[in-house]
């Protein structure tokens, strides 16, 4: 494939409270055409050794030259291309999107087709964290299902558990619940999961610390509840297929490109294993390119509610809407998404391009 530039954005965006969200924005150019993506990062490295300003030093320092120097026939070469430089998965994982888009549209085609097709319609799910009291989760949940979510992820943690869990399968029996303890639980506090069990949920993820692997094993070996576990590397896929776990939330950027994607999703198909792709970054490309990803592997998408309406004004245009029974992928060429370049600019606080 060809490559005029590669360009990196930092924009600043508002939520609807007023408060303020960044975003680093990739964007590849090819004779007019142009492809997007986001790295799902932080500002800070608070949570990972990769954030913005590491991000843009590797991409705009390393990365991005090596691209241009030499771009690779197609763009499931780019992990090939990259392999030599070591480490921020995130970022290499943003830049082959980049590409893989810009590569579905001079070719006239979609991205998903591209990636070699799949599911047109996902599980829409929601994520709700902690409240104060059961009367906010349920106006919360209630309105996540009359925009047309089938699954709730709901954050649990000690003391706050049996009743949340027990009022929301009451209040909604035809919505899936899916409880996330944020490994938040100590196994001598078992005995919680058993009550939730008899409630009805699909799956409990994170019950307890990656440090008490003997205890998540003993509870999932046990039966009656689906255990899921967050995967962020192989090992932790390895680990879990011979562990008694159910399913695997996946971090969709940390594997580092789609191949390596698609090997975790098949191996996780052959051991049984369920498999969910956990989206990252803020924008409502990062949300679109998840969906991509995960209908074009075969597993399926993570909470992605959050991302309708996060903002006052995306950096996307308006047009992907959630359907009414489920998740549909966007439609159009590329990822069927398109970035409103003149906003996008009025809110970029650095850039950088490098050419060909």
């Amino acid at each position: 494939m060809h490559l005029d530039s590669i360009t990196l954005h930092e924009v600043v965006l508002t939520r609807p409270d007023g408060s303020r969200g960044e975003a680093l924005i990739v964007q590849a150019t090819y004779d007019g055409h142009h492809g997007w993506s986001e790295i799902a990062v932080g500002t800070t490295p608070w949570h990972g050794v990769e954030f913005a300003d590491s991000a843009w030093l590797f991409a705009t320092q390393h990365a991005i030259p090596v691209l241009l120097e030499a771009p690779p026939v197609h763009p499931s070469g780019t992990g090939v291309r990259l392999e030599g430089l070591k480490g921020h998965p995130k970022t290499k994982m943003a830049l082959e999107l980049a590409l893989w888009d810009l590569y579905a549209r001079t070719h006239s085609a979609r991205m998903l087709d591209a990636l070699g097709g799949g599911s047109k319609n996902l599980t829409f799910r929601a994520k709700i964290g902690i409240k104060d009291t059961l009367q906010e989760l349920e106006k919360i949940a209630d309105f996540e299902i009359n925009r047309g979510i089938t699954a709730l992820h709901v954050s649990i943690t000690p003391g706050w558990d049996i009743d949340p869990i027990s009022m929301l399968r009451s209040t909604f029996p035809a919505t899936r619940v899916i409880a996330d303890a944020g490994g938040s639980f100590h196994p001598t506090e078992a005995v919680v999961f058993k009550t939730i069990e008899r409630v009805g949920i699909e799956a409990l993820v994170d019950p307890f610390s990656k440090d008490d692997t003997e205890a998540t094993r003993g509870l999932a070996s046990g039966g009656g509840i689906d255990v899921w576990l967050r995967a962020r590397h192989w090992s932790d896929v390895a680990e879990a297929a011979h562990s008694s776990i159910a399913g695997l939330m996946l971090d969709t950027n940390e594997f580092g490109g789609f191949r390596p994607l698609l090997d975790v999703a098949t191996y996780c198909m052959e051991e049984g294993l369920s498999g969910v792709l956990e989206p990252g970054g803020s924008t409502l490309l990062a949300a679109g390119q998840a969906a991509l990803l995960a209908a074009a592997t075969g597993l399926d998408a993570g909470p992605l509610a959050h991302y309708f309406g996060q903002w006052g004004r995306d950096i996307v245009k308006p047009g992907w809407r959630p359907g009414k029974h489920g998740l549909e992928i966007p439609t159009g060429l590329g990822t069927g998404l398109t970035v409103d370049r003149p906003y996008l600019q009025r809110q970029t606080r650095r850039t950088e391009t490098i050419s060909a």
